[in-house]
């Protein structure tokens, strides 16, 4: 794991000042062959891509779902469209996002949460966590990982992505990560059964994605 040498932008402030601009908004989620079509909700672009996809894919009907970190992912409405059973929620620090989601996906919830401060996040609670490209913006990475675990019940899935090793690299992203890195994570905050998914094409060269599941405290 190794900085990437970018000062920390990662803002509430930031954040909110960038979705409440939707051209800056698209700049920042579009990238070329990685994104597939923009869905419009609500007059609000959200930019599922391939690996979210995949992460939608592990949901079974009637999971309790939780995006940590949520932005304009589409994580939320698509696991709502796969079975309006399923109870999903998003959290980021952008209280502008949040309100945006609200009224693209009204069936959701949605929360604006501090990563190793989500107070309204319930413990043992969530069948599947997900975590699409937020890794990289934290200063404090183990912080992700023991939230889920916190929230996720006992066998539950943590789903996350993240850009691999010197790759995709913005101005917003802190640290580099290798599947080793990510392995250690998982491992030092209680998961086990890691797998790393390859993905086609584009993507497998520049995303790590990586699922593990929450063990019980020995």
């Amino acid at each position: 794991m190794q900085r990437t040498g970018n000062p920390n932008l990662n803002t509430k402030f930031y954040w909110d000042t960038t979705y409440e601009d939707v051209q800056k908004r698209q700049e920042y989620q579009v990238d070329t062959e990685e994104i597939e079509h923009p869905v419009v909700v609500n007059n609000i672009p959200v930019y599922p891509t391939r690996r979210f996809s995949t992460a939608v894919a592990m949901v079974r009907d009637g999971d309790k779902t939780i995006d940590i970190g949520c932005g304009t992912s589409g994580f939320v409405s698509r696991v709502l469209e796969k079975d309006p059973t399923n109870e999903s929620w998003g959290v980021d620090i952008s209280s502008t996002v949040i309100e945006q989601n609200k009224k693209a996906c009204p069936d959701g919830v949605f929360f604006q949460q501090y990563i190793g401060d989500m107070d309204k996040v319930p413990d043992d609670y969530f069948d599947v966590a997900f975590a699409g490209e937020v890794l990289e913006h934290l200063e404090e990475p183990r912080l992700l990982f023991e939230d889920a675990r916190r929230c996720l019940k006992n066998g539950g899935k943590f789903i996350i992505t993240t850009p691999n090793e010197r790759q995709i690299l913005s101005k917003e992203h802190l640290w580099y990560f290798t599947k080793d890195d990510i392995q250690k994570l998982y491992e030092d905050a209680g998961f086990s059964n890691i797998e790393f998914i390859n993905l086609k094409d584009f993507e497998s060269k520049v995303v790590i994605v990586a699922v593990g599941e929450k063990c019980q405290k020995k």
